[in-house]
């Protein structure tokens, strides 16, 4: 789909002119949700639903163009979900090595003093 499209130098319009399908990437997903709905509109307007209609040129091309938009919007949802995953995971990390920390902590403190001097002597040598 993209080698078809970058070939054809495709470009799509937005708020502030037309862009090529890399310069997508930067857009929010609320513009590119814009541009979605727009090029379904669109599609529907040239007669999509009629499976009896023989699609011409300008319909493939619209069409193509949909399923750009809506290939980047999902990858793009997918990475923010991905995203937020591993930020949760991240929080959830700190919060066990600082559990962690603490425990080692009461190990620590539970020794005795000829087990602290011990462990210091074992670390000066």
């Amino acid at each position: 789909m993209f080698a078809t499209v970058t070939r054809m130098k495709l470009t799509f319009q937005m708020n502030n002119g037309s862009v090529f399908v890399q310069d997508l990437w930067e857009y929010p997903l609320k513009d590119l949700n814009v541009l979605a709905i727009s090029l379904r509109t669109l599609l529907k307007q040239q007669g999509e639903d009629d499976f009896l209609r023989s699609k011409t040129k300008e319909d493939k091309l619209t069409k193509l163009k949909f399923d750009v938009v809506k290939y980047i919007i999902d990858t793009l949802l997918d990475e923010q979900e991905a995203s937020i995953d591993l930020a949760a995971k991240s929080q959830e990390k700190q919060v066990l090595l600082k559990a962690l920390a603490r425990k080692q902590e009461q190990s620590i403190d539970a020794l005795s003093e000829e087990e602290v001097l011990a462990k210091l002597a074992e670390l000066d040598s």
